[in-house]
C-alpha cells in the first residue's frame, strides 16, 4: 500500500493518501505489533532498493523523498534503524535536487538557490521567470520586512496545464545570495534582531539549517512564522512541523519545576514559582491568565503576590487587565481577568468598566451554535490541535500530561494572537476546519491508548468544547463573584436562554451530554473552573435574581438518571430506548447510591436474543459495556464478567460470534491499560475459552488477539502463553 503512495505524483495528494493509511493502520498496529515489523521491514527495503539503483532510476529517488516527507517522524526513525548507514548519504550525494512540493517539479540545488538570489534581487513583488527542463517559473519575492514571514511565490503549468501555484518561507534566504554577499547578511542579522541578536561570525561559521533550528526554538519568531504559515496555506493539510514545535524544549523553560506540580500544594508551587522566576510581572500576568491552573480566585491571589513583592503597583495591574481584556480573543483568559475585575466593587462603579463588563459577559455567555465567536471556536481547535500533534511525536513521550496540558493552552493563547492580528486570505473557520481535521486523525491512535476518557482531567485538551470552556468557565467566574445585582439587566435574559438552550431535548448543541454528567468524581486536580454541571451553575445564577418562590427548582442530574434506570429495571423496558442517554451518563463516574442501580440493571437485564447475533443484542451490548466502564474500578471485574456470561449463555453458537465477543472483551478492559485492565483481559478471555475450543481460519482476527495479548504486562506472562497456546495462535 506505501508502494501505491509512490505512483501518487503530487504531494498534496500523497500526503492526503498517507494521513489516511497510516491512521487506519496504527489502530491494527497497536493491537498487532508485529503486523507493524513487517511493515518497517518492507519499507525499509523498498527505500534500500531504490537508494542501490540510484543512478540507473534518478526518477524513482524523487518518488522516495516525496514518500520520507510525508511519513510520520516515529515510523521514519524506526525504518531509519533498519537502513545501511550511508543510506542517506546516497540520496543527497547521487540526487542534490530540490522537490517542488505541490506540483512535483524536480530542481537541482545549485538552480534552486539562484532562483531565490534572483528573486531577492528584483524589487519587492516584482515577477520574473525562471525556466528548468522546458517549464517556465513564475516567481516573486515577498519580503515584509520580517523574517518570520518572507517568502518566495512560484507558479507553474503542470504537464496536464493545470496552474500550480506555491508559497515557500524562507526565513535565511538573504544568506544563500553570492554576489554582494557581506550587503545580504547585513540585512539578515539587521532584520533577525527582533527575535535574536546574532553576529556577522554566527553567520559564517554556523551552517544554515542550524541556524534556522535555532530561530524555529525562539518563541516570538515560531509563533509569528506559524500562523503566518496557517492563515496563508492554499492546502487542504497543514504541515505539523511548520506549525507545532518538533522538540518539547521548545516549552521547557515556560513553567520550569512543572512536572512537580502536584507533589505539592498548588498555592505553595505558585508562590514558589512567582519568586524565582518573576523577571517580567505583565509576562507573568499574562502566563497564568492563559493557563489552567486554579480559578479566578487563584489568579487573583497571584496579582497580591506580585504586588506584595514589589514586583507591579495595583493600580497598573487594573490598567493591564482592562487592556488585555479589551484585546484578548482568549476565553479562558478573559474569565479570569474578568475575574479580577468583579472582585471588587469599586471597580465595576467606573461606568467605562462596567460597559465593558457587560459587553464582555454577553459575548462570552451567547450561546447560539452559528453565532458562537469563531475566535472561541478557533481557540479550541488549536488547543486540540496542540495535544494532538504531541500524541503522535514520539518525543512528548515521556512528559507528563500536566505538562501537555500546560503546553497546548499556552501554544493556543500564543497562536491565537498571532492568527488575529495577521489576518491571511484563509478564513478562521477554514483554518478551524482544518485543524479539526487533522486531530480526527491525530487523536485516533491516542484514544485508542488512553485511559477511561473520565480519568482525565476537566480541563484536558480532550475535554474543550464551547459549552464546558467558554460557558462553563464564565458562568463559574460570575458564581464565586460578589453580588452581581447591578449586572442582573444583562444577565438575566441570557441566563434564561441558555437555560433553555441547555433543557431542550430538542436542541442539538455541542457536547449537550455534558448536562448529563454529576461532575461528582471528575477528576479536577488543578481546581479549575470548569467541573461543575452546566444547568446547576445556570439555576443558581438565575434564583440570585429572583424571589424565592420564583426559584426553580434544583437540577439533580443522578435523580434523572435514578430514574431512567429504575424506569427499564421495573417496566422491563428495553435498552434500545435509552441507549443514547444511557450512554452519555457513562461518561461521568457514578455515584456510589448510583452505582447499586446500575449494578441492578447489569444482574436483571435480559438480552434480546434467540440464539443468533443481530443488530439489537448489539446496541444492548454497547449500552451495558458503556455502564460497565462507569463503575468504580473494583466493580468492572465482576460485571464484565457477568455480562459476558450472558453473551455467551444467549447465542446457540458463541464460536460463529467471536469477534463480537472478543470485541467486547477488549471494550471492558484494555481501554483502561494499568495492570488491572490487562489482568481483566486475560480473566475474560479465560473465561470465554474454558467452554469453547477456538481455531481461527480467520488469521486477521487471531493477529488482533495475538497483538493485544502482547501488550499485557509482563506479570501476565504465564496466563498469556497458555491463552495464546489455546487460541491456536503461538
Amino acid at each position: 500500500m506505501v508502494y501505491d503512495a509512490l505512483l501518487i505524483e503530487n504531494y498534496d495528494l500523497q500526503k492526503q493518501y498517507l494521513t489516511w493509511l497510516f491512521s487506519n493502520e496504527q489502530e491494527i498496529w497497536f493491537l498487532y505489533p508485529k503486523r507493524y515489523e513487517l511493515f518497517i521491514e518492507s519499507l525499509s527495503n523498498l527505500i534500500q532498493v531504490t537508494t542501490n539503483n540510484v543512478i540507473e532510476d534518478d526518477h524513482h529517488v524523487i518518488l522516495i523523498q516525496l514518500l520520507l516527507l510525508n511519513i510520520p517522524e516515529d515510523i521514519l526513525i524506526d525504518t531509519t534503524k533498519k537502513l545501511p548507514l550511508n543510506w542517506q548519504e546516497i540520496l543527497e550525494v547521487n540526487h542534490s535536487v530540490i522537490v517542488l512540493e505541490s506540483g512535483f517539479l524536480e530542481v537541482p540545488v545549485e538552480n534552486w538557490y539562484r532562483w531565490v538570489e534572483n528573486a531577492i534581487k528584483r524589487k519587492d513583488k516584482t515577477e520574473g521567470f525562471e525556466v528548468y527542463n522546458n517549464i517556465e517559473v513564475k516567481t516573486r519575492w515577498e519580503h515584509t520586512n520580517d523574517i518570520a514571514t518572507q517568502r518566495i511565490e512560484l507558479q507553474w503549468m503542470n504537464d496536464n496545464q493545470e496552474s500550480i501555484s506555491l508559497v515557500i518561507f524562507i526565513p535565511v534566504a538573504q544568506l544563500y545570495v553570492e554576489t554582494d554577499k557581506e550587503m545580504y547578511i547585513k540585512e539578515w542579522l539587521h532584520l533577525v534582531e527582533i527575535y535574536h541578536s546574532f553576529s556577522m561570525q554566527d553567520v559564517n561559521t554556523i551552517p544554515i539549517d542550524e541556524l534556522v533550528t535555532k530561530l524555529s526554538a525562539i518563541p516570538d519568531y515560531f509563533y509569528r512564522s506559524a500562523s503566518f504559515y496557517m492563515i496563508n496555506n492554499q492546502s487542504p493539510l497543514f504541515n505539523t512541523k511548520l506549525i507545532y514545535p518538533e522538540d518539547p524544549e521548545f516549552f521547557i523553560n515556560l513553567l520550569p519545576g512543572l512536572d512537580q506540580l502536584l507533589q505539592i500544594n498548588l498555592e505553595d508551587w505558585i508562590s514558589s514559582f512567582i519568586k524565582d522566576n518573576c523577571n517580567d510581572s505583565e509576562e507573568m500576568l499574562s502566563l497564568f491568565s492563559s493557563i489552567p491552573i486554579g480559578d479566578g480566585l487563584t489568579f487573583v491571589n497571584i496579582t497580591k503576590q506580585l504586588v506584595i513583592l514589589k514586583e507591579i503597583k495595583e493600580d497598573d495591574i487594573l490598567d493591564w487587565i482592562i487592556k488585555e481584556i479589551k484585546f484578548s480573543h482568549n476565553p479562558v483568559q478573559k474569565q479570569r481577568l474578568l475575574y479580577y475585575v468583579l472582585s471588587s466593587p469599586d471597580h465595576i462603579k467606573k461606568e467605562s468598566i462596567f460597559e465593558m463588563i457587560k459587553k464582555e459577559l454577553a459575548n462570552l455567555l451567547h450561546y447560539e451554535k452559528e453565532k458562537v465567536d469563531k475566535n472561541y471556536r478557533l481557540y479550541i481547535s488549536l488547543i486540540q490541535y496542540a495535544y494532538s500533534s504531541m500524541s503522535i511525536n514520539f518525543r512528548y513521550d515521556k512528559y507528563t500530561e500536566i505538562q501537555k496540558i500546560f503546553w497546548a493552552y499556552r501554544y493556543a493563547d500564543q497562536m491565537l494572537k498571532e492568527i488575529i492580528e495577521l489576518n491571511g486570505p484563509i478564513s478562521v473557520e477554514e483554518v478551524i476546519v482544518i485543524l479539526e481535521g487533522a486531530c480526527t486523525q491525530n487523536l485516533s491512535k491516542e484514544l485508542l491508548k488512553s485511559r477511561y476518557p473520565n480519568s482525565f482531567e476537566v480541563c484536558h485538551p480532550l475535554n474543550t468544547n464551547v459549552w464546558r470552556t467558554v460557558i462553563g468557565g464564565t458562568l463559574d467566574i460570575l458564581l464565586k463573584s460578589k453580588p452581581l445585582n447591578s449586572l442582573k439587566t444583562i444577565l438575566n435574559p441570557i441566563c434564561n436562554h441558555l437555560y433553555q438552550t441547555a433543557t431542550n431535548n430538542h436542541l442539538d448543541i455541542d457536547r449537550k451530554e455534558e448536562n448529563t454528567f454529576s461532575f461528582f468524581k471528575k477528576k479536577n486536580d488543578l481546581k479549575t473552573s470548569f467541573g461543575e454541571n452546566n444547568i446547576i451553575r445556570i439555576i443558581k445564577l438565575l434564583n440570585r435574581f429572583k424571589e424565592s418562590h420564583e426559584w426553580i427548582p434544583d437540577y439533580v442530574p443522578e435523580e434523572q438518571a435514578f430514574s431512567v434506570i429504575n424506569q427499564v429495571i421495573e417496566n422491563n423496558e428495553k435498552l434500545a430506548d435509552y441507549s443514547g442517554y444511557l450512554i452519555n451518563i457513562s461518561s461521568d463516574l457514578f455515584s456510589d447510591h448510583l452505582t447499586v442501580y446500575v449494578k441492578t440493571l447489569i444482574n436483571n437485564y435480559e438480552l434480546s436474543c434467540d440464539g443468533d447475533f443481530n443488530d439489537s443484542l448489539l446496541q444492548e451490548i454497547v449500552v451495558l459495556s458503556s455502564l460497565i466502564v462507569g463503575l468504580p474500578v473494583e466493580e468492572r471485574n465482576q460485571f464484565s464478567m457477568i455480562l459476558l456470561e450472558k453473551l455467551i449463555d444467549s447465542l446457540d453458537k458463541p464460536i460463529q460470534e467471536s469477534k463480537v465477543i472478543f470485541n467486547l472483551i477488549y471494550k471492558l478492559s484494555v481501554a483502561d491499560t494499568t495492570k488491572h485492565g490487562w489482568s481483566l483481559y486475560v480473566e475474560l478471555m479465560e473465561s470465554f475459552l474454558n467452554t469453547n475450543t477456538i481455531f481461527y481460519e480467520d488469521s486477521y482476527t487471531a493477529s488482533i488477539i495475538n497483538g493485544a495479548l502482547e501488550k499485557a504486562p509482563l506479570i501476565l506472562r504465564n496466563r498469556v502463553q497458555e491463552l495464546r497456546r489455546n487460541l491456536k495462535i503461538l
